[in-house]
């Protein structure tokens, strides 16, 4: 038996991720929140538009991120033996939230192109903080 999700919780996560963060922090997040909300061992917000298959043989959920017009990504959950039509609702759920969050996000960008720059300096920026604390 798996704990009972924690639906709220994860909705203020999804919305406290989706303000905060940018680019792979923000997908880490986003697979964090997933696995969290269904109890699962593995699980991705993977951004592009072919999304990773988990290891066949093992139970899995996916869900894709998106609007009326933009693909956002895909949450996948694997590594529980099964999932259940509830865990596929709040999974559901969780992609139409973080769907809505993205897509409200995107049109504030679009509508403000000094936001815009702001944000690509911002992930230019991160990208060399990343580099030199690989280094």
């Amino acid at each position: 038996m798996h704990p009972a999700p924690d639906f709220i919780a994860s909705s203020a996560a999804v919305c406290d991720a989706v303000l905060r963060l940018r680019g792979g922090a923000l997908h880490e997040e986003l697979g964090r929140i997933a696995r969290a909300l269904l109890a699962s061992p593995y699980g991705t917000f993977d951004a592009s538009k072919q999304a990773a298959l988990p290891p066949a043989g093992v139970g899995q959920l996916r869900q894709p991120v998106a609007g009326e017009v933009d693909y956002f990504g895909c949450y996948t959950v694997f590594g529980r033996a099964a999932y259940s039509a509830e865990d596929h609702h709040h999974l559901a759920g969780l992609a139409r939230l973080t769907a809505s969050l993205l897509q409200l996000q995107a049109d504030v960008r679009h509508a403000n192109p000094a936001l815009l720059e702001v944000e690509q300096r911002l992930s230019r920026q991160e990208q060399i903080l990343a580099q030199s604390q690989e280094s």
